[in-house]
This record gives structure tokens, sequence and C-alpha cells, in this order.
């Protein structure tokens, strides 16, 4: 918008700053004109070389650059009170060579002179913008030019600046501060405007005084300057806790350049804090003050070493005492000192027999009943004793015995043989998904690997395999099975779109996509809280004991679903169900239980009832502390499937790992393979149920978690190559078993699929009936339509493709000048299009086609007048199969609101409204045209002084035409023409 009054640079003053910098000379500026504008209020412009009608002309008194904007000049003029009689509206600066530099519109103003009794100085002041304002300098005649009132408190405040004495500060900065914004300092809250001293940045050249603000802070006015910033400077101090009325001095030497020279302030003087009073002892700082005050009563206190205190004198009788206890009688009589030690017991001997016969040897310990001991650490590798629980730890750890294995970040990472599992984030898996991973180490460096990718829901399983060799990994290779195979090299496969169900091969995308279902974070509660469904897979941590958590009903919790809760408070809590369900306490059911503290708990949810899993506490006691034996140390042999403290031989070791088939030459017997979760190596037999075949097997579990896992099945078979099918659990429901193919020459099932290959591929790889269908349709034959004509349709062709658009529509013009403002005009909407959409066609037909013209842009509109509307786009046809509607008009600006126009949503739409004015005498922008996929849209035009500029045309097809901008100032502006909208099209591929 144009303001009331300016300073503009006049187009003399531009060339003549562009020749000075290039000749590289300063810009002289000299005089100041004032006129009064030939009898009237005028708006001057750029073109002006002199004054409509000037009435006086003195020297400049004074050019300022501007503190906040170092573009801005200040220049001021003082007109005597022995000129006037004349009212002054405009203004002229004036360079040394006599060329009007810049035109100024002033207030009008009447400038008495004496005679007409009344008289006074007349003071004027104008800030106008120069590119280099350092490179401006005033040609002065000191002998006639006045002082203003500005210019002389100017000077005082700048002399005052030199001076070593300082305004005070609020507060002094004695460690390192961010400067900028408000913070507290010294315990005052400081805030904008605030002067702070600041002594102690790690660059001290940073130091000195500064001035609060919401952003950087800037150097206090009286000491920005090397001349303010003086040695010896001295400063007072207001307010803080520990610094306050105190005085501060600039210990630095001359010279000092700001910014550059390291700055050292010290207090001078200031309060100390201590109370008035007497003190045997005080301390003394640097400066003579008494910065602390002692009264002490002990001989430390006072310094003195060379006297016992109470404490060394009653040792020092002790010690003498304790050193005749072994002496001879002859001594000293010390009898009643060593009954007292006994404490009188006639049968001392005895008593401690009695008590030593109740320990255990450390050498070779034979241990009854059920001993039990600390469990180590999983990771534990020492001499400690290992209970039943540290060793199912420690077959946990490699997935043996356990239906949740260890979770691992990298494949890569994994240093020891055994079964783990790793999410779907973990790095270096073949595919993004929750998976087992088997690792059989030959040496440090070579090592198999078998992920299976976990599919619990009837689906196919998968099964990926790798070697690693002098410590690198080949790259994974995918199992095929008989029906449905993965092949091997690179096959690749669109990515089907997320919850597609068929029978379509699913690339690793949507695999990834299909199996994120992490839990998140766990949850801590300070207060009693019923849960719901999703807190189901969760780790909920009690914080405050009383409360009362309840359960999410079990209606609502899929089955096999988990809580875990741990209760870190100092007091009992209760976990109760919801509603009528009831939990499974060891065999007998209740509403609510008691989990005290430092306790644990894992609940499941059944169908019937709510089950405790697991709990205990988070540490125990035990009776032994850490017993380092020696020898060869015995304890009973645990009962196989013992999971507790109790100690653990190798017996039980050995057994145990027997169990599930490791170490032994004998597999266990699966009566039921869906049974077979924990990690481990099992057998079959023909009665066995859920097996691939009904035969003798040797099946291998992975576990993954409670109720998700991967079986691996292998049919023996003698003098003949065996068969082996896998599958997955997930969700404790079990995958189909998937038999694995070889490679070479397989016979596959089903209905085998494969990835299409690229189009034009003349390779040997398979190819399906996608790509087929593919090949065949790169041959269609394509016409396009840019006019309106007929088409026939060949004999044979029964279906098309029709891609087109509808034409664009015109752009709004701008308004004309208005004192209520202009609005700028809308863009054109796009033509309605369409993209390789199929039709059926009839061979023989004639189809009339249609195409759609663009709309007409609007004309421009004369100063006070609404800027015109544009015109629709035409409507783009092929027969009665496809009608696209054209783009909507664009609306001109209006002049009696200042609204720009509205952009209409027809056809294809996407136009953008032509901008508001914003304020009287002001100007809107044109808007945008709507754009396509066949063109590009036309541009709106800028509001301008005197005319507005017009729309920018598009290009392409069906595009939209761009808005004219409004027109302002002056007192003749048009508002900008709009631009046409672009012509539609059509192409047929049959």
């Amino acid at each position: 918008m144009a303001a009331d009054f300016y300073t503009i640079l006049t187009n003399a003053g531009i060339n003549y700053e562009v020749a000075a910098k290039a000749a590289g000379t300063p810009i002289k500026l000299a005089k100041m004109s004032v006129g009064d504008g030939g009898g009237s209020v005028y708006n001057p412009d750029a073109t002006a070389t002199a004054l409509r009608r000037e009435v006086w002309r003195g020297e400049i008194n004074a050019l300022i650059q501007d503190k906040s904007n170092p573009n801005w000049l200040v220049a001021e003029l003082v007109i005597p009170d022995s000129v006037g009689g004349w009212s002054v509206r405009e203004a002229g600066i004036w360079t040394d060579t006599g060329v009007l530099y810049a035109i100024v519109k002033y207030p009008e103003s009447f400038k008495p002179v004496l005679a007409s009794g009344a008289a006074k100085e007349f003071y004027v002041r104008s800030i106008f913008q120069t590119s280099n304002a350092p490179n401006v300098t005033l040609v002065v005649d000191e002998s006639i030019v006045k002082a203003t009132r500005a210019w002389v408190v100017d000077y005082v405040q700048a002399e005052l600046a030199k001076l070593d004495w300082k305004k005070s500060v609020r507060a002094v900065a004695t460690s390192q501060v961010a400067l900028t914004g408000a913070q507290t300092v010294d315990g005052v809250a400081l805030v904008t405007g605030d002067r702070v001293l600041v002594t102690a940045q790690a660059s001290a050249r940073e130091n000195g005084l500064y001035v609060v603000a919401n952003d950087a802070w800037l150097r206090a006015d009286d000491a920005n300057l090397n001349i303010e910033v003086t040695a010896n400077l001295f400063v007072l101090v207001e307010e803080g806790s520990q610094f306050g009325d105190s005085a501060w001095q600039l210990v630095t030497n001359s010279p000092i350049v700001l910014g550059t020279t390291s700055l050292s302030f010290e207090m001078a003087f200031g309060r100390t804090g201590i109370a008035a009073g007497s003190y045997k002892q005080v301390a003394v700082d640097k400066y003579g003050r008494v910065t602390a005050g002692f009264n002490p009563s002990t001989l430390s206190g006072y310094g003195i070493q060379d006297a016992f205190t109470k404490t060394e004198t009653a040792k020092a009788v002790s010690d003498a005492v304790a050193a005749l206890v072994a002496s001879s009688p002859a001594a000293l009589d010390t009898l009643n000192e060593l009954a007292a030690a006994i404490g009188g017991d006639a049968n001392f001997a005895a008593t401690m027999n009695t008590a030593l016969a109740q320990k255990a040897n450390s050498a070779s310990p034979l241990f009854t009943g059920n001993p039990r001991a600390p469990t180590p650490l999983a990771g534990d590798n020492s001499t400690s004793v290992s209970t039943t629980a540290f060793t199912r730890l420690v077959m946990a750890l490699f997935g043996l015995g356990s239906d949740t294995a260890t979770a691992m970040a990298d494949a890569n990472d994994v240093p020891l043989s055994g079964m783990y599992r790793m999410n779907t984030d973990g790095a270096n898996l073949p595919m993004r998904a929750n998976s087992t991973l088997l690792n059989m180490r030959y040496n440090n460096g070579g090592a198999l690997q078998l992920v299976g990718a976990l599919d619990g829901s009837g689906g196919l399983a998968r099964l990926f395999w790798r070697t690693q060799a002098a410590g690198g990994f080949t790259a994974w290779r995918e199992v095929g099975g008989l029906d449905s195979p993965v092949f091997t090299g690179s096959p690749k496969a669109p990515t089907v779109a997320f919850n597609t169900e068929d029978d379509r091969l699913a690339t690793m995308a949507a695999i990834g996509e299909a199996k994120q279902a992490y839990r998140g974070v766990g949850s801590g509660y300070t207060a009693s809280e019923t849960l719901g469904p999703d807190a189901v897979g969760r780790w909920h941590r009690i914080n405050v004991p009383g409360i009362t958590i309840t359960l999410p009903p079990k209606g609502s919790v899929g089955v096999g679903k988990t809580l875990t809760f741990h209760n870190s408070s100092s007091g009992a809590a209760t976990i109760k169900a919801n509603g009528t369900d009831v939990m499974s306490l060891y065999g007998s059911g209740s509403g609510t239980l008691q989990l005290g503290a430092s306790e644990w708990i894992e609940l499941a949810f059944n169908s019937d009832a709510i089950y405790v899993l697991k709990r205990g506490k988070i540490a125990e006691t035990a009776a032994l502390d850490s017993p380092a034996f020696i020898g060869n140390p015995t304890v009973p042999t645990a009962a196989v499937g013992d999971n507790d403290m109790s100690a653990a031989n190798t017996a039980f070791v050995q057994a145990a790992m027997a169990f599930y088939g490791v170490g032994s030459p004998n597999a266990t017997l699966s009566t039921d393979l869906n049974n077979a979760v924990a990690g481990g190596f099992f057998k079959t037999n023909s009665d066995t149920k859920n097996a691939p075949w009904p035969s003798n097997l040797s099946v291998i579990t992975v576990p993954y978690n409670s109720g998700g896992c991967l079986q691996v099945a292998a049919l023996l078979s003698s003098g003949t190559v065996g068969e082996i099918a896998f599958r997955t659990q997930a969700g404790s429901s079990w995958s189909a078993w998937k038999k694995l193919a070889a490679t070479d020459s397989p016979s596959f099932t089903g209905t085998p699929t494969c990835p299409s290959p690229a189009a034009g591929d003349d390779s040997q790889q398979i190819v399906n009936t996608q790509f087929f269908k593919s090949e065949l349709s790169r041959l269609k034959t394509r016409v396009r339509f840019t006019a309106n004509t007929t088409w026939t349709c060949p004999p044979g062709i029964t279906l098309g493709w029709l891609s087109g658009c509808a034409g664009g529509g015109g752009g709004g013009g701008g308004a004309g000048l208005s004192s209520n403002g202009s609005g700028g005009g809308s863009g054109g909407g796009a033509g309605q299009s369409v993209i390789s959409e199929p039709f059926t066609l009839v061979p023989g037909t004639v189809y009339t086609i249609t195409i759609g013209a663009g709309g007409s842009g609007a004309a421009t509109a004369a100063s006070g007048v609404d800027g015109r509307n544009g015109t629709a786009g035409g409507v783009t046809r092929f027969g009665s199969l496809l009608a696209l509607a054209g783009g909507g008009l664009g609306s001109g600006g209006n002049t009696s609101s200042g609204a720009g126009g509205y952009a209409s949503s027809a056809g294809g739409g996407g136009a953008t409204d032509g901008s508001d004015a914003g304020a009287p005498n002001a100007g809107g922008d044109g808007g945008s045209g709507g754009g396509g996929p066949y063109g590009t849209a036309g541009g709106g035009g800028r509001a301008g002084s005197g005319g507005g500029a017009s729309g920018r045309p598009g290009s392409g097809y069906g595009t939209g035409g761009g808005g004219g901008g409004a027109g302002y100032a002056g007192n003749n502006a048009i508002g900008g023409a709009g631009t046409a909208g672009q012509p539609g099209m059509l192409i047929l591929e049959f």
C-alpha cells in the first residue's frame, strides 16, 4: 500500500549514486529545499528533477545514520525565523553538484514570518534509505549551520559516554552467560532493557556492558565504541544476591579495540554479607574485606595439632588395656577380663563346636536337602555355583528350553552359536519382519545363519540362509517351496498396496509394513487406574503403594497375550480383574491379588481365566553369601524342567540339555509338534500329530517369543534324498507346512507365480501372464486430437484408453485505482483432465471429437472500475463416452471493498484468488491459474503504481490463465488484464 508521507530517491539521484560507486567516490549531500507544491498537496514520484514550486533552500544541518537500520539516513534542516509566509508541502535533498537526490512528501505546515505577528524556527527531518549509507558524506558550511536540539543531545550523550564512570547496571554476570534473551543473573530476573555487566565469557573480548533484549543482546550505548571503553572504566551494580551494591573496574590497559581486545573486570569494593559481630577467626579477600567469620570450640578448629583429642585419648587407653588381655597373670590379673570376654559361658568350647558343626566345609562340601545359592547373571563365566535358574537362563540366552529367544539388533553381530530373535528394525536382515535366527558358528570368522520370518496366520512361511567365511557374509538366499516357490538370483515384484490379500507375490516392503506390531514403551502409575485392551504386551510399573490397577476385560484381549507388572513402591498394591473375570492363582481363582513391594508378576489371558505365568521379587537373599567352593562340591540333582533357585549340578545340566536334544544322540519324542514350541531338537514317529509327514522326522524349533517360533522338519531317508519342510508360528497360530524345493529342475505344484520382468526384457528370466499382457499392450496405436474432428473405430478394436483435458479458464482482471483499495484478479481454473481411462469401443462407429477452447482473459479496467471477468474454458468430448468440464472463469478485483477476485472450482480448479488490497490506496496482486498434467499454469500479475501488470500466460494444454494485478497510486492507474487459458486436447490409444 502507499504511505501518506514518504521520502523516495529520484531517478537522477539513483544515477548519481551508481556513478559515484563506479568511480569509488563518496555521495556528497549539501542542501535541502522546501516548497509549497504549487499550492496543493501532490504525490511526488521518482521522475522529479526539481520541486514543483521551491520557496526556500538552505544548508543541511545534520546527516545521521539511523541506529536501528544502518541503511537509513536522517537528514535535518532548520529554517530560520527570518523567512516564511508560505506552507511547506514538499522538500528536496540536493547533492553538491545540484542533483535532486531525494524528494519528500511533507505534511502540510505553515511557516510564519515575523512580519505576520509570529515567528518560529522550522525544523524539517527526512528519513530515506540508501544501499551504502557509510559512503554518504555531508558538505556543510559550519558558519551558517545551526545545531538542532537533537544534535546537541546526541553530542552531549556521546561526550558523556567517553568518561570512565558509566551509568549503573542492574546486575553483574561472573560466569559465562548466553548473550541472548531474558535470563536470571546473580539471582536477578533480568527483563528487556536492563543493563548488565558481563565479566566471564569464554572469549574475554565479549565482556562488557550490555542491554538485555528478547533476541541478541547489544552493547550499551555508552560502551559500544572504542573511545567509550576506556582503561579504569568504573560501574556500580544495583542488585544481586552476591554482588549487589558493589563496584567494578576495567583493569585492562589501553589501547582497547572493542570486540578484539580481551576485557578483564575486577570488583573494586562491595558488601560480603557477613553479619556484624565478634569473631575469633576471620577470612579476608584480596580487597581487604572480611568474607567469613568463625568461633571455633575445638583444638582442630584452632589448628592445634600437638595435643590428643577426646577420641584419640580414649583409643590410647583402650589399646593399652587390650594389650594386657594376652599377657600372663604375672603381668596383670587379667582373668576377670577373659571371663567377661567369653560372656561367662562355662561351656564356651562346646558352644563353639556346636555352632561350627552347622557350617559346610569349604573343601568338597556335600549338601543335603534343597541347598540354594544366588543365581549369577546369565553372562557369568566364573567359578560361581550354578543354580537351575542360572542353567535355564544360560540355555534361554541361546534359545534352548525357552519360548522367548534373545533379541539381537544386528544379524552381523551374533558372535555365538544359538537360536535368537530379531525385530522388524533389526539390521542386516533379509526382510523387515519379526524373525527367528539360527546361528551355527564354525569359528570366529565362519558361520551358517538361518532366518525364519514369522507368519502364524495360515499363510506361507519364509526362510532365508547365508554363510560367513573369513569374516564376510554372503548375500541372503531365500529357500523356496514346491508350491509358490521363491527363485534364486534377483527376482523383483511390484509392491502391493497395504492390506492386499490375494495370490500376488509379496515384496520385502509389503511384508515389513504388515509386520509392524511393536508394543512400545512401558507405563508408570501413581494412582489407581483401569487399563484398556491396548495395555497388553507392555511393561507396567507401580510407583505408589496402596493403589489398585484394574485389568482390561479378558474378552477384549486376545488369548495368549500377556501383561507384566513390577511394584517399585515401598508397599503392597492391588491387581484386580475386570468385572466377573477371575485370575487363576496356583490352582485357585480370585478377583484380586496383592503385589508386594519389589515384586513382579506376569499374567496371561485365556478364554476361561487370567493365569499367573511368573511371579517373584527383583532381589532375593540367600543363606550363604556368594561362597567360593573348592574341590568337587556336589548337590542333589534337580528334576528336569526345574526352573528355580535350586543349585544345579552337571548331571542336571546334561539332562536338561538332552531333554531338548542338545548334546545327546537321542532327541525327545514329540507326540504333537504344535506343542514343541520351546527351542530345541525333537523327533517324531508315524503317530505324531501336526507333522508334515507321518514318519520318522528330525525337527528343530527356533523360538521367537511366546506364541512365535520357526519349525524345520527333515524326513529321514536311507539311500535317497530326504525332504525338508518348515513352518512358522505367530500369535499362537501356525502357518501351513511348506516344502523346500531344489534349485536344479524343480517340479512345482499348485499355481506358482514369479516377479514380472522389466519391460522389453529378452533374457532367460521366467515370464508370467502379466508380463506377456504388458508386452502386448506396448504395441498400442496412439492418436492425438487438438481440433474438432471425427474418428472411425477400425475393425477388431474393442478397447481404447483416453487421456486429455478440457480448455482452461481465462484469468480475471485487476481493479483500477481506488481510494478504498483495489483487488487483484483471480486466476482461471484448469480444465478437467483424465489419464489412460479405459473405454469399450465398437468397430465401425464414427465418434465425434470436440476440443474445448481456452477461456479469454479479462481486459484492463480503468481507474475506479472493478476488474473484469475472464471466460470459462470449453468442454472436451469424445462422442458420448467422455465429457470433460472446462476450467472456471477468473473473477475481477473489487474497488469498493478492495477484495481480490475469487477463484472458481469448476472443471479441474486449482486457481488461486486475487490478493486483497489490505489498506486504502493500496493494490492486490493477481492470482495464478490452475495447473494440470498437460501444461504449466499462468502466473498472476503484480499490483503496480500507475497501473497493474497483466497476468502471465500458461503453456501446454488445459491450464488456466493468470489474473491481472491491481493499479494503485498516482492520479490514474488501470487494472492489469488477465491472460487466456490454454486449449484442451485428447489422446486415444488402442
